[in-house]
């Protein structure tokens, strides 16, 4: 599938289907007497699904704080809410929509800003001796951790196809943002994605996809993750396998395993565990079930800026 396009018009937005360009576009209506300034996608995948979950095209957030016209927008890399925009009036707002009537920070200008970017770095990936534990591991890191990751299998068209309901990690805590996923398959025949990351304050539950916060603690931590049990509280279904897993920047990485319940260290074979007592387990477990709602794109017209989805 090559994808989806948004074109800004003078009083609508359109969803063009790029693999079906003929087909009439989707119409997103717009309150107001400006032309769009400009128009972005949401480019995280958490926004993605927004045809199972939209029920209407209303505007869910406003942001209205700039003097002039809106000439750039641009979404935070690592979080999905937030995100700055340029004006004519020689600034630029950096706002998180779920508080659209208070901006985070200002930056100022002698001249009109056109376009505020966020700068987006390289990361690596690469096998190093931890000093810790005296042991080679796995460091990803990243500024941006939703582009510097490992996922299995490699092949995108492949499966894990693994059945035991608990995943296991031992990992580090850099001090920096970080983020896993798990992709699993219930007995309703869905695809369903479970996101953890520790950036996020609450958890939000959506028809393919439910994020949640996670703390570590200094040092090596432990991470149980129950995939049965998160299955059954977020979606009411039965874990059936997990399709893929998929770690972010940024953490050092021991060990990743399933089991069939979870082990005391006395019953883990030697390559399970570390030579140093793990101070921290981590176990995410109890969350909210909340209604699904999904932002697909922001639109800024005039001076004012409005979420749909």
């Amino acid at each position: 599938m090559t994808g989806l396009t948004l074109i800004s018009r003078r009083r609508f937005l359109n969803i063009v289907n790029l693999d079906a360009p003929l087909e009439v576009p989707r119409k997103i209506a717009r309150q107001s007497k400006w032309d769009i300034g400009t128009v972005q996608w949401n480019p995280h995948e958490s926004c993605a699904f927004y045809f199972a979950a939209s029920k209407s095209n209303t505007a869910v957030e406003y942001v209205a704080s700039h003097l002039s016209k809106i000439h750039g927008l641009d979404w935070h890399p690592d979080n999905e809410f937030i995100l700055p925009t340029s004006s004519q009036d020689n600034s630029v707002w950096f706002w998180d929509y779920h508080q659209p009537r208070k901006y985070l920070n200002i930056l100022s200008s002698q001249v009109p800003v056109w376009k505020a970017r966020y700068t987006v770095r390289n990361g690596h990936i690469k096998r190093i001796t931890d000093n810790d534990i005296q042991s080679l591991v796995l460091e990803i890191e990243g500024t941006n951790v939703s582009t510097t990751y490992i996922t299995c299998p490699a092949d995108p068209k492949k499966t894990l196809g693994i059945k035991l309901p608990f995943l296991v990690m031992i990992i580090k805590n850099l001090k920096k943002y970080f983020t896993f996923e798990v992709q699993v398959l219930d007995d309703k025949n869905v695809r369903r994605r479970f996101r953890a990351s520790n950036y996020q304050s609450t958890t939000r539950v959506k028809p393919f996809i439910c994020t949640m916060p996670m703390r570590l603690d200094d040092g090596w931590n432990q991470i149980q993750f129950n995939l049965s049990d998160f299955t059954r509280r977020a979606y009411g279904t039965n874990y059936i396998e997990t399709l893929r897993v998929q770690i972010h920047a940024n953490c050092r990485i021991r060990r990743v395993y399933f089991s069939d319940r979870l082990y005391s260290e006395d019953e883990l074979p030697a390559e399970f565990k570390l030579y140093l007592p793990v101070q921290n387990k981590v176990k995410v477990m109890h969350f909210p079930v909340l209604q699904p709602r999904t932002v697909v794109c922001v639109g800024a017209h005039q001076d004012m800026l409005s979420v749909y989805y």
